[in-house]
């Protein structure tokens, strides 16, 4: 009897350093390289982002998704270990508390497959939201609460999904307590984040959760310790609220069509700003933005087309010149328009741009001509717009408000 126990002990050793060797192979194909791993450090320390995140971080979370995906088989789709790693990381840092594919996997095979997909596609995401938000709790032990659990579920997702779905599962069948989807649910997670105040019918999972872990252990922390806890927790989420709201300021200030407004138009003809420069001084202002130094909320008699409108000059003269290759893209691009869908895709101000006895038409033609003879000098290639409508219409608008 001992030696079949002996035997079954080996094959079991056996095969645990057969695993741990196929592991120690896999890690090895698809490592990161110092440089890469440094250069996502220092994305990972962005303001906004949860403390708890740096490059190494990243790499064993993106390792063992490549591992968990194809059943450890490694497919990177053609890509180096290092390129594979940044796109991933880039995605992940955008939602960092978002779930793994590993979690998911593992929350399927113990929770009903429905209940799992509505915390796949957004509850999950809602509930870290809430915690995030009430991390400005006036109650010193909800503060500190959310910031232990959220630390806490970064480490440990795959278990902390799995008993958020378990206390969802029991709050539907004990009482009914969601079968109708609760007003705080109805709004994003970013609308969550900045919320002014909770609502009183915000009753979160996560809370409840996080009372079954920590309700305990704070009970026997001295009162000092919790307000300690408590004051930073709600300066971090001060610190990530501020960054979040200058993220969706970036956000807004990039979708923003200046082109179709008048005054940054008039502003632009007048500086005879380039198409390509006018599209510079978009990004320079929505980099602005997001390093804090041009915040549009404190401007709110101003319309932002007007802050924008600061930007042009910084941008005139900063275009480098572009290649052969790319000016000829460029070109081919515009001459393989098709009209009527450029036409009606111009924005409806374009028509006040016509000087009399002109038409849509005419002025395309003559822009066509204009671009065709730049195309012929070098020096002249940063005129060549990289976005046609755009390029269009401040040709129009040139010719309304000529060069001051």
């Amino acid at each position: 009897m001992k030696m079949t126990d002996d035997l079954n002990d080996t094959s079991i050793a056996l095969k645990r350093g057969r695993a741990a060797d196929y592991v120690r192979q896999t890690l090895r194909e698809i490592h990161i390289s110092k440089p890469m791993l440094d250069l996502i450090d220092r994305m990972a320390t962005a303001p906004g982002l949860p403390k708890e995140i740096d490059g190494a971080w990243l790499r064993k979370k993106w390792q063992s998704e490549v591992l968990c995906v194809n059943n450890g088989i490694i497919n990177l789709q053609g890509l180096s270990p290092d390129i594979a790693f940044q796109n991933w990381s880039i995605d992940k840092l955008d939602n960092p508390r978002g779930l793994l594919r590993k979690s998911i996997q593992k929350a399927s095979q113990e929770i009903r497959h429905d209940h799992v997909s509505y915390f796949q596609f957004g509850r999950w995401d809602q509930e870290n939201a809430c915690a995030e938000r009430m991390r400005g709790s006036e109650d010193d032990e909800i503060s500190l609460m959310a910031a232990l659990w959220l630390r806490q579920s970064l480490r440990e997702q795959s278990k902390f999904l799995t008993e958020m779905l378990i206390l969802y599962s029991g709050r539907i069948s004990r009482n009914g307590l969601e079968k109708q989807t609760p007003d705080w649910l109805k709004y994003s997670p970013d609308e969550i984040r900045c919320w002014t105040t909770i609502p009183p019918t915000c009753q979160p999972l996560w809370l409840d959760h996080a009372k079954t872990l920590f309700g305990e252990v704070l009970k026997n922390l001295p009162r000092k310790t919790i307000e300690r806890g408590a004051n930073k927790s709600r300066l971090d989420r001060i610190d990530e609220v501020r960054t979040l709201r200058l993220r969706l300021q970036s956000e807004r200030v990039a979708n923003m069509d200046f082109y179709s407004m008048p005054g940054p138009l008039e502003k632009a003809a007048k500086l005879n700003i380039t198409a390509n420069e006018f599209l510079l001084a978009q990004k320079i202002m929505c980099d602005d933005i997001l390093d804090g130094k041009c915040d549009i909320s404190i401007h709110r008699d101003q319309p932002v087309w007007m802050i924008f409108a600061k930007y042009l000059s910084q941008a005139k003269g900063k275009i480098a010149l572009p290649d052969f290759s790319e000016v000829e893209t460029r070109i081919q691009n515009i001459f393989n328009l098709d009209i009527e869908e450029f036409i009606s895709g111009l924005p409806p101000l374009s028509k006040g741009l016509f000087l009399q006895d002109s038409d849509i038409l005419t002025e395309i033609k003559e822009w066509s001509l204009y671009l065709t003879s730049i195309f012929q000098v070098q020096s002249e290639w940063h005129n060549i717009p990289s976005a046609p409508d755009l390029g269009f219409v401040l040709w129009l608008a040139k010719k309304r408000w000529p060069e001051m």
